[in-house]
């Protein structure tokens, strides 16, 4: 329906979730989380691209399930996938899967050279090769001052957010790269905070050094005043994207 409803421009992103504790409250056993959201994600998928749904599989049985409304794209809408792994891209490259990295540079590389170099052997243009992503944490402002103390503020409390299960149980995510300090954060490249002109140098050098070719800016994040949010975004919006065109 929400194809429908935008004309055919409903992307879909799919993903396990990276807490086991947050499927255990649902009563999901972690340890079968991966296998249900792969026939899970079989199960939509088939669904939308058929009139009838019929799948048995291990945790999920469907018998002769009328499909009354088809999705504008066909056979469905485009795929995002979180991919923290070069390990990942056999599964998203054959399904020819928009992809978003969250990791260091590096790692980035990886996975979009990987990336490349097996949609290559798969007979495939440049052309046609999915979008390949990463995040970035993004304040932007009028002094490079005023844009760190807004950053370092700001994922503080988003930080303790986010770790509270994980501290709770006393354990650290797998795969998901978040220092406790936005001047970590920085270092290492995970976000930026400052002027115009230093989030649009920084971010140009990073995008040359990932080989990207798309980009995901968390720009309200912690506990930034609605104010500030706009006003990063006002200021990224005309400043920084138009270079980086």
């Amino acid at each position: 329906m929400l194809d429908h409803m935008s004309g055919g421009r409903l992307e879909l992103g799919v993903g396990r979730g990276v807490s086991p504790y947050e499927v255990a409250y649902f009563g999901v056993d972690p340890a079968k989380a991966q296998a249900m959201y792969v026939e899970a994600l079989s199960v939509i998928l088939k669904a939308l691209s058929s009139r009838t749904l019929d799948f048995a599989g291990e945790h999920y049985t469907f018998r002769d399930v009328p499909i009354e409304l088809e999705p504008v794209q066909r056979p469905h809408p485009p795929l995002w996938y979180g991919l923290a792994r070069p390990e990942g891209l056999p599964w998203v490259v054959a399904n020819r899967v928009n992809i978003v990295c969250n990791g260091p540079p590096s790692l980035v590389r990886q996975v979009t050279d990987g990336y490349r170099q097996a949609w290559a052997a798969g007979g495939n243009g440049a052309d046609t090769l999915p979008l390949m992503g990463m995040t970035r944490t993004i304040v932007v402002a009028d002094s490079d001052a005023e844009a760190q103390g807004i950053a370092r503020r700001a994922h503080k409390r988003w930080h303790r957010s986010f770790m509270q299960l994980w501290n709770k149980h006393g354990s650290r995510p797998i795969n998901a790269f978040y220092p406790d300090n936005f001047e970590e954060v920085q270092q290492a490249g995970f976000g930026f905070a400052g002027t115009p002109s230093t989030v649009r140098d920084a971010l140009a050098a990073q995008i040359a050094e990932t080989g990207i070719n798309y980009l995901v800016c968390r720009l309200a994040f912690g506990d930034m005043a609605l104010e500030e949010s706009q006003r990063s975004l006002d200021l990224f919006a005309r400043h920084v994207m138009p270079a980086l065109a």
